[in-house]
């Protein structure tokens, strides 16, 4: 077993901003398409299971190009 030193990451683990940004968009992309497919395409229902605005579900879905 590797002890790891503060400030450290594991070896081949992604650092960074950057990284640690690219897997909370992909996340966030992946719950909005499954609240989408649970609420079989409704987006006012969707926003309502995750907790959002449909404004604010609208928005991420042009960024993330989600199409209804």
């Amino acid at each position: 077993m590797e002890l790891l030193l503060p400030g450290t990451a594991e070896p081949g683990a992604s650092t960074g901003v950057a990284g640690l940004k690219a897997h909370a968009h992909a996340g966030e992309r992946a719950a909005i398409l499954a609240a989408l497919d649970d609420q079989e395409r409704n987006v006012t229902a969707a926003a309502a299971a995750l907790g959002v605005s449909r404004k604010t579900l609208w928005q991420k879905m042009k960024r993330y190009g989600i199409s209804r």
